[in-house]
Formats: C-alpha cells, sequence, structure tokens
C-alpha cells in the first residue's frame, strides 16, 4: 500500500498476521505501485518524481531509484514478459524502461557514480573475478532509457 507519509508497505499474502515490511525511499507522498508478473520486482512512484524499483526477494536491500519524470508518477505497469516498465507522469509524459540486467546495471552505476571497489567486489562477490562493470555496462549500453512524449 502506498502511503502520504512517503512509505511503502508490502504485507505477507500468506501470514496476515505478520507486520508489513515498510520501505522508504520517497520524499513526498509515495503515490502508485505495481508488481511484476514474475513477482521477482515492485516498482513504487511518488510525489518527487522517482521511481524506486524493489527487488521482492529481499526488501531490506534498497531500491534502485529511476530518475526522468518531472511530476508525480500517476501509473506503472509492467510489461506481460516483464522486460519493461511503463510509468506515467503529471508532466504528461509516459515512459518505457528496460528492465534487462544490462540496463539495471547501468542505473546502478549511474546512481553510484563509480564501480564497486576491488574491497567491495571481494565482499559481495568473492568467488566472482574483478570486473570494472560499469565501465563496461555503460560502454555497452549507452542510452537504455525509450522515451515518448
Amino acid at each position: 500500500s502506498t502511503s502520504l507519509d512517503s512509505t511503502v508497505r508490502v504485507w505477507s499474502m500468506f501470514d496476515l498476521r505478520e507486520q508489513a515490511v515498510v520501505l522508504r525511499g520517497h520524499e513526498n507522498w509515495a503515490s502508485t505501485l505495481a508488481f511484476s508478473k514474475n513477482g521477482r520486482w515492485l516498482v513504487t512512484g511518488g510525489q518527487d518524481g522517482n521511481l524506486q524499483l524493489w527487488e521482492l526477494d529481499d526488501l531490506t536491500v534498497g531500491a534502485v531509484t529511476l530518475l526522468g519524470h518531472q511530476g508525480t508518477i500517476t501509473s506503472a505497469v509492467f510489461s506481460e514478459d516483464d522486460r519493461f516498465l511503463y510509468t506515467g507522469s503529471s508532466d504528461q509524459t509516459v515512459r518505457a524502461w528496460t528492465l534487462s540486467l544490462d540496463s539495471l546495471v547501468v542505473m546502478a552505476c549511474q546512481a553510484a557514480g563509480e564501480s564497486l571497489s576491488e574491497n567491495e567486489w571481494q565482499q559481495y562477490l568473492p568467488d566472482e573475478p574483478y570486473r570494472d562493470v560499469c565501465e563496461v555496462a555503460l560502454e555497452r549500453m549507452p542510452d537504455f532509457i525509450l522515451e515518448e512524449e
């Protein structure tokens, strides 16, 4: 559920006695949400014009912020195959966001402004050889957001 207090609450449909998980990430009123068809993603939109993309398997990790709208997010829907997210805003635009792994890496790199350090890589991916995923991802997919006005 979305709320005027800028939070989103996710309730378990398996055990209604459980407390809701409270998600924070919007600066103002959380105005809309949508679940992906495969149950992997939750996207929330807010009056702040931002979208928060959450992975439902681990809501403690935090969200990837999708920037681009200038007004309140009024609607969000995933495509049937979950490859795209379509959003509408009071700024009178509709956006199509690709949700491939490469595009999500690019979004994360743009948000962070840098790749993982070698120490961070070893902490989170100890069995994988280090590589600068942001440099590779940004070279491969410089423009992953499709916009339609």
